[in-house]
């Protein structure tokens, strides 16, 4: 059974969790079951971040359908601030589809079905980035050579996994620095904040936008997970939050922990 837990301390932030299990970026959250967080009692979604072997990882799932729709139409904001502080810092976003795509599939009667969510997460066209010491801001290709990949897809319990990997030397960190803050949300379209206005330009690492690679594994939204994503999280009782209930629900949380 998941085990899950509110955790935060006075001023509202979390501390990274531990997973003691090797992470592999793969959108299969089997290794992070024990260890992540869940944002309130309706249990719409849930997450954790954590640095290991110089790496910052992030995992997150969403069971809410007005949540997961966001986060396919608008990303997942994974921002790191090096002076651990609640500030910008490098941010990524992740999955989102080209704005052509976005436009031509916001208008489908079946939005918000299972193949819609599917075909949004296929036509995502790179890393949304910006604020990284190794590259310029703009969209990174999937195939980037710096080690930087995330993966988000739909499971076999129609969850939306979330996984990414940043390793630590593509951020500005001073010698001494000991302390990150990171920002996770779910980018919502209505809200000036968390959602960050990214160029569109060409990928880093001379990729054209929307270009066929997909090299990394970067979120192709048809292959559904496999063991361990299946699992329901505890206290969702197989039951979705209405829309209703969550348009204005809680979408963005804070880590602000020491790197071990």
């Amino acid at each position: 059974m998941l085990q899950v837990a509110f955790c935060q301390d006075k001023k509202g932030l979390y501390s990274f969790k531990p997973v003691e299990e090797t992470i592999k970026v793969d959108g299969n959250l089997k290794e992070w079951e024990k260890s992540l967080y869940v944002i309130s009692k309706d249990s719409s979604w849930f997450f954790n971040a954590l640095v290991k072997n110089n790496n910052l990882y992030v995992g997150v799932r969403v069971v809410n359908l007005f949540l997961q729709s966001e986060a396919t139409k608008n990303g997942i904001l994974v921002n790191i601030n090096a002076q651990g502080k609640k500030k910008d810092g490098a941010k990524l976003i992740f999955p989102k589809p080209d704005p052509e795509s976005l436009r031509v599939m916001t208008d489908e009667k079946n939005a918000g079905s299972v193949f819609h969510r599917e075909q949004l997460l296929a036509k995502a066209d790179g890393y949304h980035v910006e604020g990284f010491e190794s590259f310029v801001d703009g969209l990174l290709s999937f195939a980037n050579g710096y080690g930087l990949k995330a993966v988000a897809k739909l499971d076999s319990m129609d969850n939306l996994v979330y996984e990414c990997v940043i390793p630590l030397k593509l951020l500005k960190l001073e010698a001494e620095q000991t302390k990150l803050a990171i920002q996770i949300a779910i980018n919502k379209m209505a809200q000036d904040k968390p959602t960050v206005a990214l160029n569109d330009g060409n990928a880093s690492g001379g990729m054209p936008q929307g270009g066929g690679m997909r090299g990394g594994g970067g979120g192709r939204g048809g292959m559904r997970g496999g063991a361990g994503g299946g699992m329901r999280p505890s206290g969702s009782d197989g039951n979705r939050t209405t829309e209703n209930r969550t348009a204005s629900a809680k979408t963005e949380v804070w880590f602000v922990d020491t790197i071990n």
